[in-house]
């Protein structure tokens, strides 16, 4: 008999779907983020997680006093990320155009040595994804796309395993992104950042008014991604860094995107930005790192060679991994071993692919 159970992941999807329906209820309705108040905010959440309940899984989360807990939970978490997404949106000047668009992206090869392929046939290889939510920001010398991709655990992004081919999904978004606003708008796109979004609720100590707590909490749900460096971007997307001269305030430290200025007003070193031609070369060399996996598939690559990470030696492509049965890589067998990646800063990865 199937029992009753609602995972770690459920919770994600749940609120991952209500929020969908809630952005998506703003583009269908033209309102901006801001056009909200809160406690329209909490019904509206309110009403999206109910819709989502009902329907998961045949109504199962309806059955228990837990689950009873479990949508109380599901509704704060949803009213959190609401307020807060609102507040980072009130704070730049871009606005949410898309939400859940699904796309597809189509690879050719001609391959030597392709399994079944018939001498000259043309084989092509699908990419399909769903890119969780693009603003955007338009002027008159052209249109700036911001994408961001909701997690439910911490995610923080690295040049160094993109480099690898660890964490291409992003720079994937953004390629996806930039070309269909491209053909939808025939105008110049570029790209303002890619951002992960921690969906969560932090808990803040101490007693403090609400605009301490409040300025606490968003710094606990601060985005990470990469961000253009280039102007106008960084204080359009956070408009506490705008200055009369055109340059960025000094000696701030965003409360919402991963960057900071020092006394003379120069980006911090600790800040993660690269420049509007470094997106284009890393969306390059992204395409680039598709078409080679895409070669070693076709091609019928199987070898058993799993990486592990010097800088962090518990990191393995095998420490989740649910076929460790079927490829019985085991280090204490004889020619069984890691490939090791060294940990690469990004001024590293970006002379590398510049190459």
């Amino acid at each position: 008999r199937a029992e009753h159970q609602v995972a770690f992941f459920d919770i994600g999807n749940i609120v991952h779907e209500a929020l969908e329906l809630y952005t998506k209820d703003l583009i269908r309705e033209g309102k901006d983020w801001g056009e909200i108040g809160e406690e329209e905010q909490k019904k509206r959440a309110d009403r999206c997680i109910d819709t989502v309940v009902e329907r998961y899984k045949n109504g199962l989360l309806y059955r228990t006093e837990r689950d009873t807990y479990l949508i109380t939970r599901l509704r704060r978490l949803l009213t959190r990320s609401v307020w807060a997404i609102t507040k980072q949106m009130e704070l730049g000047f871009f606005q949410t155009v898309d939400s859940e668009i699904s796309f597809e992206i189509l690879q050719k090869t001609m391959g030597e040595n392709v399994v079944h392929q018939m001498e000259g046939e043309e084989q092509q290889l699908r990419l399909i994804g769903r890119i969780d939510r693009i603003d955007r920001m338009d002027r008159e010398d052209a249109v700036y796309l911001k994408i961001v991709d909701y997690k439910t655990g911490k995610e923080a992004i690295s040049l160094s395993d993109l480099y690898y081919g660890l964490q291409m999904q992003l720079m994937i978004y953004l390629k996806a992104g930039v070309t269909e606003n491209t053909e939808r708008t025939k105008r110049i796109v570029i790209p303002a950042g890619v951002l992960y979004y921690n969906i969560d609720d932090p808990m803040v100590e101490g007693k403090a008014d609400k605009a301490v707590v409040e300025k606490a909490i968003l710094k606990g749900l601060k985005m990470d991604g990469i961000l253009n460096e280039d102007d106008p971007v960084l204080p359009s997307l956070d408009s506490g860094f705008q200055t009369e001269n055109g340059g960025l305030a000094a000696n701030i430290t965003s409360d919402i995107l991963p960057f900071a200025t020092n006394k003379e007003g120069m980006l911090k070193k600790t800040s993660k930005t690269v420049t509007t031609k470094d997106f284009a070369d890393l969306m390059d060399y992204t395409e680039r790192k598709l078409e080679e996996i895409q070669r070693e598939i076709m091609e019928g690559t199987i070898v058993v060679n799993p990486y592990r990470k010097r800088d962090q030696a518990e990191e393995t492509a095998c420490r989740y991994c649910p076929y460790h049965s079927i490829c019985r890589f085991d280090t204490r067998i004889q020619g069984n071993s890691y490939r090791v990646l060294e940990k690469l800063g990004d001024s590293e990865v970006l002379d590398l692919i510049h190459k």
